[in-house]
């Protein structure tokens, strides 16, 4: 019997990543993490609120609060499309949205596929501490490279 791609190792484990797109750009978060993806109900803002909090939604009664990814990482604003969609996730115990232009696909990504950035470049110092703040969405949200040998997993 032949191993295919998807099969773990417990050298190099896979793990399934949610990917959507800002602008041009593809990224991704575990999607061990994410509880739901909805299209983008009416946001209410919140007054005095930082610059990347949209606002709050009302989802079966529980309160969330809605982050602004591209504000988060120093990209320019867009328009809601109806491709627009806020990601759920949860880690520690606390429920927050990130709006995203759209969902891509789930990817299975080997953990020697994800590499450790140093900061560099124009923005990377100013949106790296701003992520910081936020460790939930820190350690989750990573750009995505495209790579010559890599195929996304069959429908």
């Amino acid at each position: 019997m032949e191993k295919n791609d998807l099969t773990q190792s417990n050298d190099d484990p896979q793990t399934p990543w949610l990917t959507f797109t800002l602008g041009s750009e593809s990224y991704g978060v575990d999607a061990l993490q994410v509880q739901e993806v909805l299209q983008c109900p009416e946001i209410s803002p919140v007054p005095g609120a930082p610059a990347h909090v949209l606002g709050i939604i009302n989802i079966r009664g529980e309160v969330i609060t809605v982050n602004d990814m591209r504000s988060m990482l120093g990209l320019p604003d867009a328009e809601i499309t109806d491709q627009t969609r806020i990601v759920l996730m949860e880690s520690d115990g606390q429920k927050q949205g990130m709006l995203v232009d759209s969902i891509t696909e789930i990817i299975n990504v080997r953990a020697s596929e994800i590499e450790t950035t140093t900061t560099g470049g124009e923005r990377s110092e100013e949106h790296t501490s701003e992520l910081q703040s936020h460790s939930f969405i820190s350690y989750a949200v990573f750009c995505l490279k495209k790579k010559k040998n890599h195929t996304p997993p069959p429908p």
